[in-house]
């Protein structure tokens, strides 16, 4: 009863419950006890309709070819709730000929957990994709983890082709050499967050081996004894190209009040 399980032995040969334990019919929210007869079918009926044939199918595969089963699926029940159930069973040689043995465990809580962690999963991806910065995740071996849509669109890698590669070829060569000490030192601080155009310029390099200025900072999080890095790093192309070009104008306009 604590643990959410009952438990069940089926004739297959005249398609009878056999027994069942109070949690069993308890689980699928029916009375089984009054006719024994009217069991199987109380109980397909409390199957959602959705997934009736593919729980049948597997239960059909493991009395053909014999051995065990497993199989989830939803119970429809009386109030119109869902229940989420998984049913693990064997085909076993019983007194009546073949019979199925096996447990009905409710997995209603664990599976709202799941899609709950799979929702957040999907809103965090989106948040990330529809980000105008590129978010790189990084190891701490710093190979990359994670390349948002912004990350691709910026380097010009592919998600699949920049994943598990060092994170180093996103930077030029001249800049190599010290990113290791910078990391390490970053790793030994207190800080949490850097922002790294704070220490001077910084440049990325594209796919195709041109390089552009960038404004980036780096944050840091370990989970048990994993460390992770994320970079938030925007193309800088622009704004240096009007800061350029206000130099530019200074310089010429300067030249013009001299003459």
């Amino acid at each position: 009863e604590i643990a959410n399980i009952g438990n069940w032995r089926w004739s297959i040969s005249d398609n009878r419950l056999i027994s069942f334990s109070e949690q069993f019919a308890k689980i699928y929210g029916v009375s089984l006890g009054d006719d024994p007869a009217q069991a199987p079918i109380l109980i397909k009926q409390a199957i959602h309709p959705e997934d009736r044939d593919r729980s049948a199918a597997v239960i059909k595969k493991a009395i053909h070819e014999g051995g065990g089963f497993s199989v989830d699926f939803r119970i429809l029940l009386p109030n119109g709730r869902i229940r989420h159930v998984i049913e693990v069973g064997q085909v076993v040689s019983g007194e009546s000929g073949l019979e199925r043995i096996g447990t009905l465990q409710d997995i209603t809580e664990r599976k709202r957990a799941e899609d709950e962690i799979k929702s957040s999963q999907a809103r965090l991806a989106g948040i990330l994709d529809i980000a105008p910065e590129a978010v790189i995740t990084i190891a701490a071996d710093m190979s990359i983890t994670m390349f948002n849509q912004a990350a691709e669109r910026i380097f010009g890698y592919s998600a699949e082709e920049i994943m598990g590669r060092p994170f180093d070829m996103l930077m030029p060569a001249y800049f190599r050499a010290g990113h290791g000490a910078l990391v390490e030192s970053f790793a030994q601080s207190s800080e949490t967050a850097r922002h790294m155009d704070q220490r001077g310029y910084i440049f990325g390099l594209r796919k195709d081996g041109s390089e552009f200025p960038a404004a980036a900072s780096v944050s840091k999080l370990t989970i048990g004894q994993e460390r992770l890095y994320t970079v938030m790093l925007r193309d800088t192309t622009a704004q240096q190209n009007i800061q350029d070009e206000l130099i530019a104008a200074k310089i010429e306009a300067g030249a013009a009040n001299q003459t």
